[in-house]
């Protein structure tokens, strides 16, 4: 039985190839972890928490993704104070009606 269950597994392929075009989180992703140097960490972190709350994150998300993002892909990271700066700014922006005329 141990036999026949090794064989099974030995017939299934590692796929290490994309097999197609990335879709957009693909890409948000890519984003994230590419980060931004040192000049632009603001407006990258911006444009981020602008995408996600576009795609309809809740708030709690968004600033927990932009503090992890931070912290693990900014080099130096901002100061928390800057982050809050950042997520208010974004939010005020995304709470307001949008007319459509």
């Amino acid at each position: 039985m141990i036999i026949s269950i090794n064989k099974r597994r030995q017939k299934k392929p590692f796929i290490t190839a994309r097999y197609r075009d990335k879709l957009y989180t693909g890409k948000l992703l890519d984003e994230f972890v590419n980060g931004a140097s040192s000049g632009n960490r603001n407006a990258f972190l911006t444009r981020i928490a602008g995408k996600m709350f576009a795609v309809g994150a809740e708030a709690d998300t968004v600033y927990n993704m932009l503090l992890v993002i931070n912290t693990n892909f900014l080099t130096p990271p901002l100061r928390e104070r800057e982050i809050n700066v950042i997520f208010e700014s974004i939010l005020r922006r995304d709470s307001q009606p949008q007319f459509n005329f």
